[in-house]
């Protein structure tokens, strides 16, 4: 089967020059033999599309020309994100801890300062800073400042951002996948004694086009923020293969509203993909 290949020099293709084969893995280099996927525009070395008989994203077709690297203007754009989804729950606990220090710190302090027939005077207004100082707490200064949101991610017109550390582009991922169980999902391992591992539930997990997947525990949220991040995700279906798997029953009616609105692009699994690390 014919295709188009297209080899590369520094003057005109400095945009694809570092990118990795998508097999492979390997840095693609000045002078390399290169084909390009129709539907992807993922970039492969010549004998990368050969090993994999010239078929990916289910069909064969071929770029007849090198992609050309985004406009100014677009690039500024991504620079915004679409969406974050974030463990805010420490900050909760933090704001409890503080207004019950602040408020009992109070009490006793003015206790001590104030005769017994202001009881009720210095018990409103310990009450009050106690509250004003739980405010305090959910700021987002505050957040920023003694807050570590290990569980972050971030989905942009670019890729996802995990931990505010590591970032995949959309063109190195080969797909997505959200699982969210009842309960942590076990499989047997008939190649290791026949053991059993625990699948953790509430995952995103990142399969890039040189195989190695990524496992990233999501935050426990509510329906409404977690509909938001699960229609986040399927907006990325134009760039990136992405799969569901959900059983909970609001998310599963969810779900088939985005499997019909983005046809053959989302794909809801009866049982997750066992992922072995």
């Amino acid at each position: 089967m014919s295709y188009s290949v297209h080899r590369l020099n520094i003057e005109n293709h400095s945009h694809i020059i570092g990118r990795q084969d998508g097999v492979t893995g390997d840095s693609i280099k000045v002078n390399d033999t290169v084909v390009f996927c129709a539907a992807c525009q993922s970039v492969f070395l010549m004998e990368s599309w050969e090993y994999m008989d010239g078929k990916h994203c289910h069909q064969f077709e071929t770029l007849t020309s090198i992609p050309q690297p985004p406009s100014t203007f677009f690039a500024k754009k991504k620079k915004k994100f679409n969406f974050e989804f974030f463990e805010d729950s420490s900050t909760e606990k933090l704001q409890v801890v503080l207004t019950t220090i602040l408020g009992t710190g109070l009490m006793l302090g003015f206790s001590k300062l104030f005769h017994s027939n202001y009881f009720y005077i210095y018990t409103t207004c310990a009450l009050i800073l106690s509250i004003l100082g739980g405010l305090l707490a959910k700021t987002k200064s505050f957040r920023e400042a003694f807050v570590t949101n290990n569980k972050t991610i971030k989905i942009t017109e670019d890729g996802i951002e995990l931990k505010g550390e590591d970032f995949y582009f959309f063109h190195e991922i080969d797909k997505l996948e959200y699982v969210k169980t009842l309960g942590a999902v076990y499989r047997h391992e008939d190649n290791f004694m026949n053991a059993t591992r625990i699948i953790p539930t509430n995952s995103l997990y990142i399969v890039r086009k040189n195989k190695l997947t990524i496992q990233h525990k999501l935050p426990k949220k509510s329906y409404l923020e977690t509909e938001k991040f699960l229609l986040a995700l399927a907006r990325s279906s134009h760039l990136v293969k992405v799969n569901f798997h959900s059983e909970y029953k609001k998310e599963q009616e969810l779900l088939k509203r985005i499997e019909n609105e983005y046809k053959e692009k989302i794909l809801i699994l009866q049982t997750p993909t066992n992922y072995l690390f």
